[in-house]
This record gives C-alpha cells, sequence and structure tokens, in this order.
C-alpha cells in the first residue's frame, strides 16, 4: 500500500456538515467477555498509522469521539490474534473502510510498539510482543477510524478496539 495517508486533517478533507453518522459498531468477537469500555466524547488518539521505531512518524494524532473498549477472548476456542482481526478486517472492508496499518509482531515495531501503544492498562488490555496484531482502518464518508489490537498472552485472546469519529468542522 502506498502511503495515501499524508496526515488525518488532509485525508479527511473539509467537512462542512455539521452532523456525522455514528461511528460503526463493532461487535465483539465470539466468546469475548467485555474488559475494559469508555466513551471521551472530546478527546485525542494517537492513531497507529506505521511501524514504531521507523523513519516515519508511527501515529497521527486525531480528534473526536473517541470509545476505547477490550475483551479477553477464551482462548480454548481456537481463537488466534490473526483469525479476529480477519473477522474486524473483512467487517471493515465491507463497512467502506480502508487499511492504513495491518501488521504482526515485528513488522510493527516489537517492543517500541508495545512501549509507545495508547493502550488499556493491565489486567483488562494485555499484550505480547511476540503474538500480536495491528490493525488500523479509517474512511472518508461518513469519516472515522478504527484501530484494533489483538494479541495472545497465556492461552487466551486479548483485544482493544479504539473508534475514532472526527468532530465536525466547517469550511
Amino acid at each position: 500500500m502506498g502511503r495515501w495517508l499524508i496526515g488525518a486533517a488532509f485525508w479527511l478533507g473539509p467537512v462542512v456538515s455539521a452532523a456525522l453518522a455514528d461511528p460503526i459498531t463493532l461487535p465483539p468477537p465470539d466468546g469475548a467477555s467485555e474488559t475494559a469500555s469508555e466513551v471521551l466524547r472530546s478527546d485525542t488518539y494517537a492513531l497507529p498509522i506505521a511501524a514504531f521505531g521507523g523513519d516515519l512518524p508511527a501515529t497521527e494524532t486525531v480528534s473526536g469521539e473517541v470509545l476505547r473498549a477490550a475483551w479477553r477472548v477464551d482462548g480454548s476456542g481456537g481463537a488466534t490474534f490473526a483469525s479476529v482481526l480477519d473477522i474486524y478486517r473483512k467487517n471493515l472492508r465491507a463497512a467502506g473502510y480502508q487499511r492504513l496499518l495491518d501488521c504482526e509482531r515485528r513488522a510493527c515495531g516489537g517492543f517500541d510498539f508495545r512501549i509507545e501503544a495508547d493502550l488499556i492498562p493491565p489486567p483488562e488490555m494485555r499484550m505480547d510482543v511476540a503474538h500480536f496484531g495491528q490493525l488500523t482502518m479509517g474512511r472518508k464518508h461518513p469519516s472515522g477510524f478504527v484501530s484494533i489490537l489483538a494479541s495472545e498472552v497465556l492461552g487466551d485472546v486479548f483485544v482493544q478496539v479504539v473508534t475514532v469519529r472526527p468532530q465536525a468542522r466547517t469550511v
């Protein structure tokens, strides 16, 4: 994928409408139990858009309504971080989202990713740098971003989903 996202503000372009459609509702993975959730009506989020530790900026700060949630999936049913991310990837593509970042393990920046990522703290969200993947997707109309991190820890899969609905701007 080319670097079509130069910056979230450029990518979104001016928003003329005062109201945006609701952000996509992402159901939890099958067999998941919620460990944390919060809605921040007006906040910023460091959206992962590139591998940490590389030459390009790893995050783009986006503002708006930020919804954060974490789930724990019982791994006894065969769930893996890759299978969880695959389901989200397919559902988001069907909803018009495009990939900004899709990486696993070292390709995401490994330990640098763990240190720099904006994660819900343990025990609600856990991450193993040897067994994780990051998926970041965005769409223009209605504008929004989704950041999903899934990691296998001690046989279970921990999933953090952050959705950002940018606040309306006028030209």
